[in-house]
């Protein structure tokens, strides 16, 4: 494209990285059926529920500060990190939050999940999720008589437990027998190995860490053994993360081996799959990783540590800056090959992503719109899952006007945005907004050339994750909203009706800016303005459709 104009595409298809437009929902293999789950190194959020919500004394806190579903597509990590904490006020139920609660994108452990049934209808072939869950409660033990293993794996189970990878399904793979009781994962994996990385797509893997012993109470390495040695491994839900630096029995806390002996902490060990590793010249890394273990390695902050990281065969880039990625290939390529991977061919994630960009107006940004095919069929339905990483101030709109040439003048916009983090405060919380990162919906009505904002109510999980919707009747638009399209009725009515007398016959996709100001402070600086739509799907009276761009006056228009 040699020019592009407000009103205009500047837009990329992401159907593999970027290409001609065409639908993505095939199974893109290729490296996917040749690379093992241990041969791809991928980004990892560290404490990815946590956000500075103006809770003081969080102490030791800090994380990525940024919407969950947004660090899942935008960002494109493929590993995320929730804290758990049995809640005392409620049986069977579990909390989410570092040290004290409130500086959390959720509260509920039911709720954080959302997110990933949300991404599991976006991309339904996504590569393979880690979901690591560390037992974070310190005054007690995580586990009880009203908060059992039970208790924890009957939720993983109930939200996302239809696409789940277990255990017993790794451990089959080498011909373990569920009648043998000690089964030893590295040794199995030796035997069978990981599935595929094509195998492994539109599942997730559970992993269970806890590694806090430092306050007077704590008892975290007591609690990951609890769960590690906690009845057969082919009836467990998720897998063991031992943490390399509390694997020597004899340098644990007294407290810690008053309750768990020698012989149990290597049981723990012989158990485990995975493996957390802080420090790279850790001895126990190399010979984990030969073993075909994966490793989730800390601090890899810069572009330099995670080279370094990546050098060493470690897996899990563990991060609480996912937008900032070594040899970054976009949304739709969050893997990239070890140098033990059979082939380095690029990695492509299926998806229908649709990456639009707003131009540089001077010294900001414009705005843009992405139009349906005008020979297209009528749209009785539009609906997206859009997403805005962590540099963007952009609003991902679903756009409708009787032509194209009259959005800014008479046209509807259902526009979603979130009131974005400051990251420049430090650690431990009590300075943020207290609804930073909670998402936004807002409507934008033009007639005549006048043009009115109009904001939207949501419920608590439609602020954590959402997919919107435009309904057309007639010559009227409607919104719909909804956290979980899974869910029976899972869509809903945001607003009522608004009616145009010359009708809608034009309907896309829109990014502009935010109608209010951000605060100067918000980190990391708006450096573009560009929104991701994935799965975005059109019901028309032919049936449902994948969203297929104007191409010919993109075409037309780029070379003027």
């Amino acid at each position: 494209m040699k020019k592009l104009s407000s009103s205009l595409i500047a837009a990329c298809l992401l159907v593999a990285a970027c290409s001609d437009g065409h639908s993505s929902h095939n199974n893109n293999s290729g490296a996917a059926d040749r690379i093992t789950l241990d041969q791809a190194w991928l980004i990892g959020t560290h404490n990815s529920y946590w956000v500075d919500r103006n809770v003081p004394l969080d102490f030791f806190a800090s994380g990525v500060q940024e919407n969950l579903i947004d660090q899942l597509l935008a960002d494109h990590a493929r590993a995320i990190e929730l804290d758990i904490h049995p809640d005392h006020d409620t049986p069977h139920r579990y909390r989410v939050f570092h040290t004290e609660p409130g500086n959390s994108l959720c509260d509920d452990f039911v709720d954080c999940l959302r997110p990933l049934r949300l991404l599991q209808y976006a991309l339904p072939d996504h590569e393979l999720i880690h979901v690591i869950i560390e037992l974070k409660e310190f005054t007690g033990p995580n586990f009880d008589s009203d908060h059992t293993v039970e208790d924890f794996e009957s939720i993983l189970e109930s939200e996302i437990g239809e696409w789940m990878i277990r255990p017993g399904d790794i451990l089959e793979r080498c011909g373990a027998r569920e009648d043998d009781p000690e089964p030893a994962f590295l040794d199995c994996l030796a035997e069978g190995g990981w599935p595929t990385l094509a195998e492994g797509r539109g599942k997730f893997m559970v992993s269970v860490l806890s590694n806090f012993d430092d306050l007077a109470p704590a008892k975290g390495t007591l609690d990951w053994a609890t769960y590690a040695l906690h009845g057969s491994l082919f009836d467990r839900s998720a897998f063991s993360m031992a943490s390399s630096w509390k694997l020597d029995w004899d340098t644990l806390p007294e407290k810690i081996r008053q309750e768990l002996s020698r012989e149990e902490l290597a049981r723990a060990r012989r158990r485990s799959a995975f493996l957390q590793v802080e420090d790279t010249a850790d001895p126990n890394l190399s010979p984990f990783l030969a073993r075909r273990g994966l490793v989730r390695i800390g601090s890899a902050f810069t572009l330099e540590q995670q080279q370094a990281r990546v050098a060493l065969g470690a897996q899990i880039m563990q991060t609480d800056s996912p937008w900032l990625q070594l040899d970054d290939r976009g949304p739709a390529q969050p893997l990239r090959p070890l140098a033990n991977a059979p082939t380095t061919e690029e990695i492509v994630e299926p998806g229908d992503r649709i990456l639009l960009s707003a131009p540089m107006q001077g010294s900001t940004f414009g705005e843009v719109f992405a139009w349906r095919a005008a020979d297209a069929r009528p749209a009785g339905w539009l609906e997206t899952v859009p997403s805005v990483g962590a540099a963007s101030d952009a609003l991902a709109c679903l756009a409708a006007a009787p032509t194209e040439a009259e959005a800014a003048t008479s046209s509807y916009l259902l526009c979603r945005g979130k009131v974005r983090a400051d990251r420049l405060q430090g650690a431990n919380g009590g300075s943020g907004d207290p609804d930073t990162e909670k998402i936004r919906l807002r409507v934008r009505i033009c007639r005549a050339g006048a043009c009115a904002w109009t904001s939207l109510a949501l419920d608590d999980t439609e602020a954590i994750a959402a997919a919107i919707a435009l309904n057309f009747s007639n010559d009227c638009v409607q919104p719909f909203v909804t956290s979980d399209p899974f869910l029976s009725f899972a869509w809903h009515s945001a607003a009522e009706p608004e009616c145009f007398a010359d009708g809608l016959g034009a309907q896309g996709l829109a990014v502009l800016g935010e109608p209010d100001p951000l605060p100067e402070r918000a980190m990391p600086a708006v450096t573009l303005r560009t929104a991701l739509f994935v799965h975005t799907q059109v019901r028309t009276s032919a049936g449902v459709q994948t969203f297929q761009l104007n191409s010919r006056k993109e075409a037309q228009d780029a070379h003027d």
